[in-house]
């Protein structure tokens, strides 16, 4: 290969894993915010679990 074609390969190749890495992030992003939101829900359920068993237990 000609100097400028090798250095505009290695060019693209160094693109390329700029693109898979700013993927890789945006993904890790997507991922973490699906577990807050889950956990959010937990945390939700555990309060009304909790309710309900107060509830019980003070009609007993």
């Amino acid at each position: 290969m000609v100097k400028w074609q090798e250095i505009l390969s290695e060019q693209r190749r160094r693109s390329d894993l700029i693109i898979h890495i700013e993927c890789l992030i945006g993904m890790n992003f997507i991922i973490m915010l699906w577990l807050w939101s889950e956990l959010v829900e937990v945390e939700k359920q555990e309060v009304i679990i909790k309710g309900n068993i107060k509830e019980m237990k003070t009609t007993i």
